[in-house]
């Protein structure tokens, strides 16, 4: 059995023991356990009765005394981001498997992006984590939850802390305003907008006792490009044998990525990928039917299995994309069937044309064009346009470094029409997002650029650029990883993505009931079914509705309401 969480810290806000029934003499000190609390980037704050429902708007069970904190003064709308809000500190001193709870609500004129970030080091730096959407309207969303079992030196830190700060909408989704955006579509966002916060939990396990993982596990994914430094096409160069070669596997082995994007496998050698695979990453799927026309593929390979593979665009005539000239080489695709996942999770993997001169800087905007008119035209247009996406590879193009020549290939792939999006992954000791070259990193070639709807569960505090050479106490060196195997391997270094599973538990939006109806509200991923179930005792449940089909990403299904008490939930169906 796993071990039951314990509450570290929490915050209800009330007053103190049975309370004084007045909403307005709260504490901001925690109800139960240790921590403490601030403000940050000049919010002001004070307690109250919740707004939009009242006492009973919240999870707090306190109804008679239920206060809340509600937070303004925030700044405006295209200025301070990321650094506005609320901030928490508890000691998890003691405790693994780290969670944080809370409920939320925004005013219609107050940010519709939060990012939830935490401290290692009691605020001297702060990291990303999630985001948080607002409800789009007013109601309180309850039980937010921020995970932190998959963060490194989060378990057993007397200087944790976390915080919720308003964030711009350009770096919450990767694309729109570099300023706020309010949380009403039918407003404009405000320095008087609130964030109203009640319940906040801190929670974990005693160390040492049975870990408690997450129940909807990750998903990483690492695009790795193999054609330079120590490599070359003879075999002994590709072979288990070869120094090269086992830089490469201990670097996949002590990563242990779910999906791995090469470039630049030798194609005279790709018969040993399976030697590489056994010795490495036993179990694994591999697609290698990637059409380069003799030069080097792209190879995906997979702790999952891969139901198919599919070479797009090799050889496709560019004219079309303001270049005389073809492909140089491919857009590889493997459809990958995650366990976890009711769809399944479409991979691309490219290598777009290499150098920087007057010909093959055209050439690879030409073939950034034609990628992104291939999703927007083809992809996006066919069966498998509801499904979970991403690109990866070398682009062989720094987005924060253009060079001459250069017409920006990665704004044309994560523009509007393709859905993809910008996660920028760090070294974790130098703070660089540059890859290339391994020993003395000056630019960034490589990326993994996810579909909105991966986007928006992306873990950057797991996410990372590789380098052996570089780690510390905080973040050491995995196990069985050769200190210098990213200096033996490749110019290139390893560029890992970590994504939390999209379709985790979901939130409730709103419930309410009147007149003889009863309203639900929950977050919804398109096309998912979902059931409506009842109980007048939480044991017994009865099906109230089923094989509701979501077309947008919040569902509302209402129903006549029967006399009596009765609870709701809301279940997904296979």
């Amino acid at each position: 059995m796993v071990a039951e969480a314990d509450t570290i810290a929490l915050w209800d806000f009330n007053y103190p023991a049975v309370g004084d029934a007045n909403p307005l003499t709260g504490t901001w000190a925690p109800y139960a356990g240790s921590g403490s609390l601030t403000n940050t980037g000049g919010t002001t704050n004070y307690l109250n009765t919740p707004a939009n429902g009242g006492a009973t708007a919240t999870s707090d069970p306190r109804t008679s005394d239920n206060s809340a904190l509600r937070l303004g003064a925030f700044p405006g709308s295209s200025s301070a981001n990321r650094t506005a809000g609320i901030q928490f500190y508890a000691s998890t001193a003691g405790y693994q498997d780290i969670r944080v709870t809370w409920d939320q609500e925004n005013s219609a004129t107050a940010s519709r992006y939060w990012r939830v970030q935490f401290t290692r080091d009691r605020g001297a730096n702060w990291n990303d984590l999630i985001v948080v959407t607002s409800a789009g309207g007013t109601s309180w969303q309850k039980q937010l939850t921020a995970d932190f079992r998959t963060v490194p030196g989060v378990d057993n830190n007397p200087n944790f802390g976390f915080r919720l700060v308003g964030e711009f909408e350009s770096t919450a989704t990767g694309s729109g305003a570099n300023a706020y955006a309010a949380n009403s579509t039918s407003s404009s966002y405000t320095v008087n907008g609130t964030l109203w916060i009640d319940m906040v939990r801190v929670s974990g396990t005693p160390l040492g006792a049975n870990s408690n993982p997450p129940a909807y596990p990750t998903i990483s994914v690492l695009t790795y490009n193999l054609g330079g430094g120590n490599f070359d096409d003879t075999a002994a160069n590709w072979s288990t044998n070869s120094v090269t070669n086992q830089a490469v596997g201990s670097v996949m082995k002590g990563l242990q990525p779910d999906i791995i994007g090469f470039q630049e496998y030798s194609v005279l050698n790709i018969w040993q990928l399976t030697n590489f695979i056994n010795a490495y990453l036993p179990g694994y799927f591999m697609a290698t039917n990637s059409e380069i026309g003799g030069g080097p593929p792209n190879v995906i390979v997979s702790r999952f299995p891969i139901a198919r593979s599919r070479s797009w665009l090799a050889r496709t005539d560019l004219n079309a994309f303001g270049f005389n000239g073809v492909f140089t080489r491919d857009l590889f695709e493997a459809q990958v069937v995650v366990p976890w996942l009711p769809q399944p999770l479409h991979v691309f993997d490219v290598h777009l044309k290499a150098f920087n001169d007057a010909t093959n800087g055209p050439r690879r905007a030409a073939e950034s064009r034609c990628i992104s008119n291939w999703f927007a035209t083809t992809y996006l247009a066919g069966p498998f346009k509801s499904d979970p996406y991403l690109l990866m590879g070398d682009m062989n193009e720094d987005i924060s470094r253009p060079r001459s020549y250069e017409q920006d290939a990665i704004g044309t792939l994560i523009s509007g029409p393709t859905g993809l999006r910008l996660t920028t992954p760090l070294n974790p000791v130098t703070a660089s997002e540059k890859t290339w070259d391994s020993g003395s990193p000056s630019i960034r070639f490589d990326y993994v650029l996810p579909s909105g709807f991966l986007f928006s569960n992306y873990v950057s505090a797991s996410s990372l650029v590789f380098r052996s050479d570089k780690y510390d106490a905080q973040h050491p060196l995995p196990a069985g990883v050769l200190p210098n195997a990213t200096l033996l391997a490749t110019d290139h270094l390893p560029v890992m993505a970590v994504f939390n599973n999209p379709y985790s538990p979901f939130p409730i939006l709103s419930g309410t009931s009147g007149g003889g109806v009863v309203t639900l509200r929950w977050q919804s991923q398109i096309n998912a079914r979902y059931r409506v179930e009842a109980s007048t005792n939480l044991l017994a449940w009865t099906i109230q509705a089923s094989n509701l089909v979501a077309a947008a990403t919040n569902y509302t299904w209402s129903n006549t309401r029967s006399d009596g008490a009765r609870f709701y939930r809301v279940v997904r169906q296979p």
